[in-house]
Parts: C-alpha cells; structure tokens; sequence
C-alpha cells in the first residue's frame, strides 16, 4: 500500500457497508480528538502545576492555554512536509509521550526533583528523540523515543536519587 495512514479505513471501506463505514471514520476521528484533548490538557497540567507551580492561578490559565496552542502548531508545523501523516504523527506522539513517563514515575512514587531538573530531562529527551526521528538514523529497529528516554533518566538522576516528597530541595533554584 503506498498510503500506511490509509490501511484501516481502506479495509473498513472494502468490508463494510457505506453507512457503517461512516460511523467507523466518524469513530476514528472521534477518538483523534479525544487523545489530542488529553494530551493537550497533560501538557498544559504539568507545565502549570510542576515548573511554574508558583503563578497566580489566572497566569497559569493563560499559560496553560499557550502551551496548547504551541503543542498543536507545533504537531501541524512537524507534520506539514509528511505524506503518511497519522504513521508519522503517531511515531512523533509516541516519541513526546514517552519523554514524560519518568515524570509521573516520580510523582507517583512521591519524590520531588526540583522544576529546573524536570524541565531539563524532558527538553533534553524530546529534542533527543525528535532529532533522531526527524533525522532517520537506523537504530536497529528501535524506535527514538528509547535514546530520548535515556538521555531524559540521565538528566533527571544526574544529581543521585531523587528525594522523598517531605525532603524536596529547600531552595528554588535547587538542581
């Protein structure tokens, strides 16, 4: 097939009668939206609440609503020039989303690290990850969310174990 994006709604369009087709792609892209939505509203929480958790509340609105508006240019800017668009948006997604499983790792367990850190690591893995993706290099099969995610726990552990949540950094600019 020369179109991989294209594959489940050919198949559906070939088996199905025309209406359930319909409901099918009107299914599909009912639940593009809803991941965009939650990943947009995850962003917009973690940069709020965890690097900037010291902004008034309508700051951190406003705030939020920008790095929304950034995320989705920036995943219409990326996908742009691509001609298999949900393949590629999906190895693009996958290569972010990763980058902040070390992040909800953290929370979960409850140990702090410090703002600057967190920023950091995930910077670090998604400009990592995205190179590598955006520049095709042959990892074996391995997808380049994994090197990104290394060079992210290395950020994030680069100054020993993170702290437990009642012993966070005593100063702001703690790294």
């Amino acid at each position: 097939m020369t179109r991989p994006d294209g594959v489940f709604l050919s198949v559906a369009s070939a088996l199905l009668p025309d209406w359930l087709t319909g409901l099918v792609a009107g299914a599909v892209a009912l639940t593009a939206l809803v991941w965009l939505g939650a990943v947009c509203l995850s962003l917009a929480a973690i940069v709020t609440r965890t690097i900037v958790p010291h902004v008034r509340p309508e700051a951190q609105k406003r705030m939020g609503l920008f790095v929304i508006a950034f995320y989705l240019g920036l995943s219409v800017l990326t996908s742009a020039g691509h001609s298999t668009l949900i393949v590629t948006l999906n190895r693009l997604f996958y290569v972010g989303l990763v980058q902040l499983l070390p992040a909800v790792f953290l929370c979960v367990s409850g140990y702090r690290v410090s703002p600057v850190r967190l920023l950091a690591a995930l910077a670090g893995g998604l400009v990592s990850g995205i190179g590598l993706f955006i520049s095709g290099a042959v990892l074996g099969g391995l997808s380049p969310a994994l090197p990104g995610l290394l060079v992210n726990l290395l950020i994030l552990l680069q100054g020993g174990r993170p702290s437990p949540s009642g012993q966070g950094p005593k100063r702001r600019n703690d790294v």
